[in-house]
């Protein structure tokens, strides 16, 4: 568990309730452990780096130094990289975790707008969870698009903030943005059946047919 008031990371025995920690950085966030169970890495935003922590003793084994704001953490399954969203920029970075180095920079693209100021569109930001699609190479992203082209007074409730999902493919490839739209335009069908505000994180079913999604806000 990270703490991301005390700049610590706490591992916590489940069996005997014992909890054991270390300073890891300013404001860690995310957290994911390596599919050998040897590493745990944590994103620490305020610091721009992901450390590396041994498992067995939590001794701090090294950083990479990132984009700023890293939050979220997870696996890609093409390649096993560790792959880190950005809070405030809509990249996604990939890490080698063995030479803790960067390998790559992925992209998700604004969206343009599309005639009405209801209908989702604009500058990607707040990606706040990533999470591989079991047996595929999809990575999904929950974050929110943001109605910048929007002036006052016409910039409302409806136009200001789009709660979205985009997924990314082998190697970082861009693949497609799921978002809400209005239900009262003809001829319009957004991918969200309901409404649904401030997408915080993202799991899926053992199978990968259902992406689950917690929205904080509704």
């Amino acid at each position: 568990v990270t703490g991301m008031r005390s700049g610590m990371l706490y591992a916590i025995d489940v069996a005997s309730h014992d909890v054991r920690s270390v300073a890891v950085g300013s404001e860690p966030v995310g957290v994911a452990v390596a599919p050998d169970g040897a590493t745990v890495f944590v994103a620490c935003a305020q610091d721009d780096k992901v450390v590396a922590v041994g498992a067995a003793d939590l001794a701090v084994r090294g950083s990479v130094a990132v984009a700023a704001e890293p939050w979220a953490l997870g696996w890609s399954p093409a390649d096993g990289s560790l792959v880190v969203t950005h809070l405030l920029s809509p990249v996604v970075t990939a890490i080698d975790p063995a030479a803790l180095a960067v390998s790559g920079t992925w992209m998700i693209p604004d969206m343009a707008p599309r005639g009405d100021r209801r209908l989702a569109h604009g500058q990607v930001r707040g990606l706040y969870d990533v999470a591989a699609r079991p047996g595929s190479e999809e990575l999904w992203i929950p974050h929110v698009m943001l109605g910048t082209d929007t002036a006052q007074p016409d910039l409302d409730f409806e136009s200001t903030v789009f709660p979205s999902v985009s997924v990314l493919r082998a190697g970082g490839g861009y693949h497609v943005t799921l978002s809400i739209d209005v239900l009262d335009l003809a001829g319009i069908d957004g991918s969200f059946g309901d409404i649904v505000s401030g997408p915080h994180a993202i799991a899926f079913t053992s199978d990968g047919a259902l992406a689950l999604v917690v929205d904080t806000n509704s």
